[in-house]
């Protein structure tokens, strides 16, 4: 590939090269890597230059009418079961599903699912997603079946790369497979990708909770809407016998004795008597459903039982929805799917989470900022100004670090470009970004 630089005769663009070298080679499909060093490629400015009304997907997500997250902030609460069985019902449904397993370090696909064949086969330069059950899938275990090590900037640019080179085709819902955690790889995912609305999965813990909020208020940063949360291991069905429980049933297999009734009228009693004292224990606690409704407004909450079944599911790679399809657990995911479908149609019909959109008028050398309804225009000299970016702020204290006065005065800007749902990128005529 390529290796666009400012400067060719600088002197740190054969180290930058080794270190691209160096990274990529950790990676075990990566046999041949031969790198170039060529200008960075400069763009003319625009007499007058239109940003994009929409978010402009990657090349292989062209096709995919929404996207929906399924995330949660803490490991081990069962995010993916629900994912998986999400996306399963969803096309139960008759809807076009794929599923995108996006935690490089860790990846749950290929154990919970079993497409007849895991070889990846490349389409051109596209990757063309496998398939089990009329559901597309992919995953970064199906490329790399070992570990994956490597650092975080190695990550994002891979996860990137997968993103961009997947062909997913024409698809009503892709189901994207959070990694854990409200840290770079999840703001880079929420960058490339034009993400519809989140769904958080948590268990009843109060340490759950917590990070739920932070799950929330991450959506709500990168101006993705929360539609849904899933209460996972809610509770689980046992049994209470009291002593009163045993008199009963003894008066009443007498009752039946004297009657000379059957076997199976004996067999009757007994499967009625044990299933009434069947009852749901919350191992984990409460839960905090009704904060979650006070605090955010989210009605669409689903609470999920702790069941064996689950997880043997997911160890032989059959969703369980799939495999128990009249059960009360798959009643739920009906449900789920039934109120992100319903949360997804009213966000189409208002443009609350749209993206702004941003024109220069060289005529009169101004921005114009349209967001909906609202009109405001401001000189390119005060919005490159007003930057935040890390070297122009000091992210930590606020300082503001840029000079006013090394600003060109007769800057510009030579493009635009949405950041997800929730930013536009600047590109300007001193060679600075702006988010």
């Amino acid at each position: 590939f390529n290796l666009e630089v400012k400067d060719l005769t600088s002197v740190v663009n054969d180290e930058m090269k080794k270190y691209c070298i160096i990274e990529l080679s950790l990676i075990d499909w990566i046999n041949n890597i031969q790198i170039s060093i060529v200008p960075k490629k400069q763009v003319a400015v625009a007499k007058n230059l239109n940003s994009l009304t929409e978010v402009k997907s990657p090349l292989g997500l062209e096709k995919v009418k929404n996207i929906i997250a399924v995330s949660s902030c803490k490991g081990g609460v069962g995010k993916s079961t629900v994912a998986v069985n999400l996306a399963y019902t969803l096309a139960q449904a008759g809807a076009r599903v794929g599923i995108l397993d996006a935690d490089i370090y860790g990846p749950s696909l290929p154990t919970m699912t079993k497409p007849s064949s895991t070889d990846v086969i490349f389409e051109g330069n596209m990757i063309k997603p496998l398939e089990f059950r009329g559901v597309k899938l992919m995953s970064m275990g199906y490329i790399s079946k070992g570990a994956a090590i490597m650092r975080g900037p190695m990550v994002n640019q891979i996860l990137n790369q997968f993103v961009s080179l997947c062909n997913w085709g024409e698809l009503d819902y892709l189901v994207l497979d959070m990694p854990p955690g409200t840290g770079d790889i999840q703001l880079t995912l929420a960058q490339i990708m034009n993400i519809t609305a989140a769904v958080i999965v948590t268990t009843p813990q109060r340490l759950s909770f917590v990070d739920v909020v932070k799950g929330i208020d991450l959506f709500d940063t990168v101006n993705v809407p929360c539609v849904a949360v899933v209460e996972n291991m809610a509770e689980y069905s046992t049994y209470q016998f009291e002593d009163s429980f045993y008199d009963q049933l003894t008066t009443d297999i007498n009752a039946l004795i004297n009657n000379k009734k059957s076997t199976n009228d004996l067999k009757d009693l007994l499967i009625r008597s044990i299933g009434s004292q069947k009852k749901p224990l919350r191992v984990f606690g409460l839960g905090h459903s009704n904060k979650l409704r006070d605090m955010w407004g989210i009605e669409n909450q689903v609470a999920i039982p702790l069941l064996d079944e689950v997880s043997l599911c997911g160890d032989i790679g059959t969703p369980y929805v799939l495999q128990y399809p009249e059960s009360p657990l798959a009643q739920a995911m009906i449900d789920l799917a039934g109120g992100v479908i319903g949360e997804i149609e009213a966000i189409s019909l208002t443009n609350k989470y749209s993206t702004p959109s941003l024109n220069f008028l060289a005529d009169s050398n101004e921005i114009k900022l349209v967001d909906g309804i609202n009109t405001a225009t401001i000189k390119p000299f005060n919005l490159r100004d007003q930057c935040r970016c890390a070297v122009c702020v000091e992210e930590l204290t606020g300082k503001k670090l840029l000079d006013e006065k090394k600003i060109p005065i007769d800057i510009k800007p030579l493009g635009f470009a949405p950041i997800g749902r929730y930013a536009i990128s600047i590109d300007w005529s001193d060679n600075h970004k702006s988010l």
